[in-house]
């Protein structure tokens, strides 16, 4: 079994979530925070020790045990150590499922929010873990080989580690600068035991990390042609004054911003499982990103994105912004305008593949507030704009997923929704496909 099965496995043991992805955010992460207080050996060793107790007699089972009979103080200590390991990964990867820890619920977006809990306490006391500088790009192999150049310079002074959480719409991988060293080293789950990288090869870190990226499924290899559409965090420690003012300084230099700049090119540029800069600005929350989006118009004034394009697996932007749970995204997209006849631009019914549409997912994880904001939407004519009723494949609607869930907020706002004729617009009788169910059977 492999590392990520085992973290997998391990993670269920310990009754956390159950599901095989957010591994890649758990081991960038906590490698990172290893890596910035020197700490990166002692990680290595702690995933090895959960590697030997899998595959022996004891099994994960063995990090499960009651601590008061264990007898062993140094054996002890290990078992506290791995259960922080995962507990601190969790919140990296599952934030939204501990709104209570944090009195709101957060993403895997809000790093800096969520490493206030989840840090060791050693990178605590050395002035916590600081976001230094993050930003989106779109780059070709060319650009990414540009931008380690200009990181390069950024690091080679300094006389202290910095590390880069690179994140796509499917994968996260860590990328760490040893300053005694003078080379980088990319840490991915799918491959643990990468070799470090001499600072001035930019051609081979820049071909490595595409390879990183191209988590698509389908066997697609790096190339220069290939587009990485990435956000890209620069953390530090807290204490480190003289490498916020460097990064500052690299931020506004011409090179960094021509390789940043928002423009027709950067705008049409797509990744192999069909993702642009504007998906992943939606994915991470960039708001002014998406403004900046949206004010780009042809001579017409005509937008010059498509803002109901999908991806290659049918996701759509709203869809996107609903499962991140930014309602304020949902309104910049809902709201959009054709300029000549004021009708909506966007179509926020539109499905997945499999036929879930944004509201159906908004109705089944309970976010109230993005159906308060579904309920609110209609047309010039006083119609809803959102169809309630839609069902997915296998006839599933969102008032019956509320209802499954136990989601009684959202039952209560959809049961009482009234069209302008004064009728209700959910169908609470509507039976599910695959078995005949209906709502009140199940609630």
């Amino acid at each position: 079994m492999g590392l990520h099965d085992t973290l997998v496995s391990l993670r269920n043991t310990l009754g956390y979530t159950k599901k095989e992805s957010g591994l890649c955010v758990l081991y960038a992460e906590k490698a990172i925070d290893a890596f910035l207080i020197n700490d990166y050996e002692a990680f290595k060793e702690r995933l090895s020790y959960i590697q030997d107790m899998q595959r022996s007699a004891k099994g994960l089972g063995f990090f499960k045990q009651d601590l008061s009979t264990v007898p062993d103080a140094e054996e002890k200590q290990k078992i506290i150590d791995v259960r922080a390991l995962i507990e601190q990964g969790e919140l990296y990867s599952y934030s939204a499922h501990y709104p209570f820890l944090f009195n709101k619920r957060l993403f895997q977006k809000d790093v800096d929010e969520i490493a206030l809990l989840a840090q060791s306490e050693k990178l605590e006391t050395l002035g916590g873990r600081a976001s230094l500088a993050c930003f989106l790009g779109s780059y070709t192999q060319e650009d990414l080989e540009n931008l380690f150049k200009l990181l390069e310079n950024l690091v080679r002074p300094l006389s202290c580690n910095i590390a880069l959480s690179l994140t796509t719409d499917n994968h996260r991988i860590a990328l760490c600068y040893c300053w005694r060293e003078k080379n980088w080293l990319i840490i991915d789950i799918n491959n643990p035991e990468s070799n470090p990288i001499e600072i001035h090869r930019h051609n081979v870190l820049a071909y490595a990390i595409q390879v990183k990226l191209f988590r698509d499924g389908t066997g697609t290899k790096a190339s220069k042609n290939k587009i990485s559409v990435v956000q890209t965090q620069i953390i530090g420690v807290g204490l480190q004054l003289v490498a916020k003012n460097a990064v500052n300084g690299m931020l506004a230099s011409d090179q960094f911003n021509s390789l940043h700049e928002i423009n027709s090119d950067r705008i049409a540029r797509i990744n192999s499982r069909g993702i642009d800069l504007l998906d992943m600005a939606v994915i991470t929350g960039c708001h002014d990103t998406i403004k900046l989006l949206i004010e780009m118009k042809d001579n017409d004034g005509k937008l010059l994105l498509d803002f109901n394009r999908v991806d290659n697996i049918g996701m759509s932007l709203v869809y996107k912004a609903t499962e991140k749970n930014d309602i304020e995204i949902i309104k910049l997209l809902a709201e959009l305008q054709d300029s000549s006849t004021g009708s909506f631009l966007v179509n926020c019914n539109k499905a997945r593949h499999d036929g879930v549409t944004p509201v159906f997912l908004a109705a089944q994880e309970g976010y109230h507030r993005i159906i308060r904001l579904f309920i609110a939407l209609k047309t010039h004519n006083g119609e809803q704009c959102i169809d309630f009723n839609q069902c997915i494949n296998g006839g599933y609607t969102p008032f019956y997923i509320a209802a499954q869930n136990g989601h009684i907020e959202i039952m209560k706002l959809l049961i009482t929704l009234l069209n302008a004729e004064k009728q209700l617009v959910v169908d609470v009788n509507l039976r599910v496909v695959e078995h005949g169910g209906t709502p009140i059977l199940i609630a």
